[in-house]
């Protein structure tokens, strides 16, 4: 029996991960990004989340990549997405991050991984 979840292939999908480089749908990324369902967006700045205020609608979860080792973000910045944005935020590091999105996606939810390059 196949059990490969069926994804779309206009879907964003990550392949791999490795130190700072990110592979996503057959391109390589060198630099801290978010991954939704139909778009990859570069992210400058750990602090700042607002490139995805355009698209919160679409975002009922970001994944927080936090590198290689988890970090555990302030409470106040879960706090801050939550009320600016609508959106819960979960820590993680860049491997769970990058698997949770996969399955998530392939589910149809509506998930966004934030991969920070370490």
């Amino acid at each position: 029996m196949d059990v490969t979840p069926l994804i779309r292939k206009d879907t964003q999908v990550i392949q791999s991960y490795k130190g700072g480089t990110f592979k996503i749908s057959g391109k390589i990324y060198e630099t801290s990004i978010f991954v939704m369902a139909d778009r990859v967006i570069e992210w400058p700045d750990i602090n700042d989340f607002s490139v995805l205020a355009p698209y919160k609608d679409d975002i009922e979860v970001l994944l927080y990549g936090t590198g290689e080792k988890l970090v555990m973000p302030p409470a106040e910045l879960k706090r801050r997405i939550k009320e600016e944005l609508g959106i819960s935020l979960e820590a993680m590091d860049n491997g769970a991050a990058s698997r949770t999105y996969n399955v998530l996606m392939a589910e149809g939810r509506k998930v966004v991984a934030g991969l920070w390059r370490a």
